[in-house]
């Protein structure tokens, strides 16, 4: 995948579609203004803010792995601004991922039940990525760098549009 992609599968969940709208609404203004496109998951499902794996493991796995494979369907990354989902999501992708090498029947397992319920199976062939990053890269290939254009502060920019992103349905208003 290119270091800066411009298009992703939108994983907004449950949060910014109820409670907190503004955080969707920023989102799609933030994304726009900087010429990203988002496809949203519309079938997709709460990622279970990690307590799917308090009874099982095999039932996080399987929902986010629905998850991750409708973003493969439209060979996108996955995005999420949602720190909980970003974290729930990553994790299950990076271990089914592993376990592609280690307990391929564990995979076959979780693909079984996707499919028996109609969904495409899960082929670790995308990325989990959290709003900040995309909007961090997306900012640097317009070429807005520091001198030094570090880490450091490229997460010193994530937090400002971090910032942005939670000042409410106009986030240019600061």
């Amino acid at each position: 995948m290119s270091a800066v992609t411009r298009k992703y599968a939108y994983f907004p969940g449950c949060v910014a579609q109820g409670a907190c709208r503004e955080l969707y609404m920023s989102t799609g203004a933030l994304t726009q203004a900087l010429g990203i496109e988002l496809i949203e998951l519309k079938r997709a499902a709460c990622c279970g803010s990690g307590t799917f794996k308090e009874d099982s493991q095999l039932l996080e796995d399987a929902v986010n792995a629905r998850n991750i494979a409708l973003a493969e369907e439209l060979n996108l990354p996955l995005l999420t601004h949602c720190s909980t989902c970003q974290g729930v999501i990553g994790h299950v992708d990076e271990r089914l991922k592993e376990c592609e090498q280690t307990d391929p029947a564990y995979v076959e397992q979780i693909n079984g039940l996707l499919t028996k319920e109609g969904c495409s199976p899960y082929r670790g062939s995308t990325e989990v990525k959290h709003l900040l990053w995309a909007l961090g890269g997306r900012l640097w290939s317009r070429g807005y760098t520091s001198k030094s254009n570090s880490p450091a502060d490229r997460s010193q920019m994530c937090g400002i549009l971090w910032l942005l992103s939670t000042a409410g349905p106009n986030p240019y208003a600061l």
